[in-house]
């Protein structure tokens, strides 16, 4: 989509209150896309001299008597600055040659808080202090969440009937592993497995040092996880401490080094893990799998009042933001719409409180007058039919009734729902591993398409390209399909990977980079020089899934695609053709005419200033304990 040009920032209304004094001004702009194609802006202005809150005393709510939460704040926690916010409505762009026009602003002040006994963190004690004085419902509950991870109270913002508070984290890329909600957050948003199902480690193992349920190689990368991000164990492996010093930016501590020697290991001569499909749960095909886990979708067609199909945006101010917003950032003493679903929707063997909704505008404003609100939850049964009903329900009592802040056409918004519609947004991957039917699921080679991706979401920075090779000289798994699928991943891949030759990364551009780098890496063209035809003949199948899943099975996910109730794979080598020409540009590869080769072995590429040692492979791979676990503690070491 072609993103409009910003009106000029002059033309945006001022949002000092006074003439004669300066503001020091931020814009942020909210991008939505999709067939919205509407911007939100915001325009802040800060008041440039410190002590005076004559801002916030002026715009405050009526609901606090004079200048009671004001005073309290500056007094509690020392404001001296305050701003003020003006919030415009999103505008059209018609591709005209004029800037579009800003609609007039909705007021609303705040105050910058400022940090306590010069400690910027926030704690219970002042936190507590803060929930008293807005007297918010939820605040004590929400403050106290908000401490999973080290964080800054820095805003109190608040208009007609409402205060909104912002935290920011102070710190960037910790992880407690002794915070449980921190392991298991990040666990569920990164560890979604596109190659493996990860199973989190149990603290009782087999004779042989490895879990008894899953594969060799999958507690391998469990324990590297824990080595590696979590640091559970200090006993056992320092690299997460190592990795972490400020001494070690841009390299991979010995430790480090270890710990990725063990991984490729354990996971080489095509080690298998376990593996889920990631298409959409079909709970007409497995209906055991009905459960408050799953999470559904529903689009509803609403009609707001007044629509005649000629406003770009039916719902907008307060309407969308108790539509568009979590329970954080609403008015006070109004439930958002996803408050109100978690409140009156249950769900299948789930608690009141465990329940969570998540809703959006994914339509302002169609041709025909409606908006599509679209919310994600769980089932009073467990069922799409159940979500759906429920959600029927819901919204037919919405349209109704007063809709909140929201203004709808009560009876064309109850003819427009009847078009609503649903889908099942779990998938098979998402379902606890013994749930899963067997049809689903398969085992398959890591390869090295599975330690590039987990070296690429996991690794620490210094362990990763352009600072270290961590691919091995052979390949871990020597399967044509496993081979074929390595190079296209490698080669094709997002990540910053020996094969990647844009510019730098830019986390820390003190950072000692290789020389010649960006461009082809050494070991980007030794990976590329590997002789598929050792490996794959004519009628090779290049589709690890299809050629490892069970027998009469069909997967139609994204990241899995197989059918093995058809003739057979389709996904052929063929004629051995290496690299397709949409890759000729690449910096390791040289094209002449319509044939695309590897550089020479002469050219120039860049070399890492540290790779996997070659050495340790072979040593750890004839003495593989010393890759195991060691104890916890020296009195569990002492009892085993």
């Amino acid at each position: 989509n072609e993103l409009p040009p910003l009106p000029l920032v002059d033309a945006l209304p001022r949002t000092a209150r006074k003439q004669d004094r300066a503001s020091s001004v931020m814009v942020s702009v909210e991008w939505k896309f999709g067939d919205m194609k509407t911007q939100q802006m915001r325009q802040y202005a800060v008041e440039a001299a410190e002590g005076d809150v004559a801002v916030a005393r002026h715009t405050q709510d009526e609901r606090f008597a004079g200048d009671e939460l004001v005073a309290a704040l500056d007094g509690t926690f020392g404001v001296k600055q305050s701003e003020d916010i003006a919030v415009t409505a999103p505008f059209q762009y018609d591709k005209a040659t004029t800037p579009p026009v800003v609609a007039a602003p909705l007021a609303k002040s705040g105050l910058k808080l400022k940090r306590q006994d010069g400690n910027i963190d926030s704690n219970a004690e002042t936190d507590a202090k803060l929930a008293a004085l807005l007297k918010a419902p939820g605040a004590d509950a929400w403050l106290a969440r908000s401490r999973v991870v080290r964080h800054a109270l820095s805003n109190v913002q608040f208009g007609e009937g409402f205060v909104t508070l912002y935290r920011h984290p102070t710190v960037f890329g910790f992880v407690d592993p002794s915070s449980a909600p921190q392991h298991l957050a990040l666990r569920n948003a990164l560890a979604k497995n596109t190659r493996a199902t990860r199973r989190r480690l149990d603290e009782t193992r087999s004779s042989s040092g490895y879990l008894d349920d899953v594969t060799h190689c999958d507690e391998a990368i469990e324990l590297f996880l824990d080595r590696a991000v979590w640091g559970a164990n200090e006993l056992d492996s320092t690299c997460k401490r190592d990795s972490d010093l400020a001494a070690n930016a841009g390299t991979c501590p010995i430790s480090c080094q270890d710990d990725v020697a063990c991984l490729v290991v354990a996971c080489s001569d095509c080690a298998l893990v376990d593996a889920v499909c990631d298409e959409p749960v079909d709970l007409g095909a497995h209906p055991s799998l009905a459960s408050g886990d799953l999470r559904f979708q529903y689009k509803a067609p609403v009609v707001m009042a007044g629509a005649d199909g000629s406003n770009r945006d039916n719902i907008e101010g307060d309407c969308h933001t108790y539509v568009d917003q979590s329970d954080i950032v609403q008015p006070l003493g109004r439930k958002s719409l996803e408050g109100q679903l978690e409140d009156d929707v249950q769900c299948k063997d789930k608690h009141q409180d465990d329940i969570d909704f998540d809703c959006w505008v994914e339509s302002d404003h169609n041709d025909a007058g409606t908006a599509t609100i679209v919310c994600e939850g769980c089932s009073p049964d467990g069922t799409q039919s159940g979500f759906e009903a429920a959600m029927a329900t819901f919204f037919q009592n919405l349209v109704a009734s007063t809709g909140g802040p929201c203004s709808f056409d009560a009876a064309a918004s109850l003819t427009s729902l009847a078009g609503a519609t649903s889908n099942v947004q779990s998938r098979y991957s998402d379902v606890d591993d013994a749930m899963v039917p067997d049809n689903k699921k398969l085992q398959m080679p890591y390869g090295d398409s599975g330690l590039f991706e987990t070296m690429n979401l996991w690794g620490p920075e210094g362990c990763r390209y352009p600072y270290y090779g961590f691919l091995p000289d052979e390949p871990l798994c020597k399967d044509c399909s496993s081979m074929a699928q390595a190079k296209e991943d490698v080669l094709n891949g997002l990540w910053d990977g020996p094969c990647n030759d844009d510019d730098p990364r830019g986390d820390d551009d003190s950072l000692p980079l290789p020389p010649n780098y960006p461009g082809c890496g050494c070991d980007c063209a030794d990976f590329l020089r590997r002789d598929l035809s050792t490996a794959c003949t004519a009628t090779s199948c290049i589709n690890v899934a299809q050629q490892y899943a069970p027998a009469n099975s069909v997967c139609a996910g994204s990241d899995f695609k197989w059918d093995t109730t058809a003739a057979g794979c389709t996904d052929l080598y063929g004629t051995g053709t290496q690299f397709d020409s949409t890759w000729s540009g690449h910096a390791c590869l040289d094209s002449t005419g319509a044939t695309t080769v590897v550089q020479d072995a002469s050219a120039t590429c860049y070399q890492t200033q540290a790779s996997i040692s070659e050495a340790d492979l072979v040593d750890y791979k004839a003495n593989p304990k010393q890759c195991a676990a060691k104890p916890i503690s020296a009195a569990a070491a002492a009892a085993t």
